[in-house]
């Protein structure tokens, strides 16, 4: 099984419809970084969403990210979730660049 990494956005309206173990049976671990997972838990998250993240699932782990100058003026369009969740996938799954 893949292992993959995601932004805040399928992880929450998953749970929203109550799907949330449809992205583990299809991809097995997924790693998010540590602004998906702040998200995910923020109070004002909807009220499934925050519950369920607060005990964090087993298939998934939460990672640190270190955003570099050139990332954030190259990305500044998005916000920080989906800004770590591009620099984590490219530390984790892109080699030799």
């Amino acid at each position: 099984m893949k292992t993959i990494v995601s932004n805040t956005s399928p992880l929450r309206y998953l749970t929203c419809i109550g799907e949330q173990d449809l992205l583990p049976q299809l991809f097995g671990n997924i790693f998010i970084p540590k602004a998906v997972y702040q998200e995910l838990t923020h109070k004002n998250a909807p009220d499934s969403v925050h519950k369920y993240f607060q005990s964090l699932p087993t298939w998934i782990e939460v990672c640190e990210v270190e955003i570099s100058n050139n990332d954030k003026s190259s990305l500044f369009h998005l916000d920080i979730g989906e800004i770590e969740a591009i620099i984590l996938a490219k530390e984790k799954f892109v080699i030799n660049g």
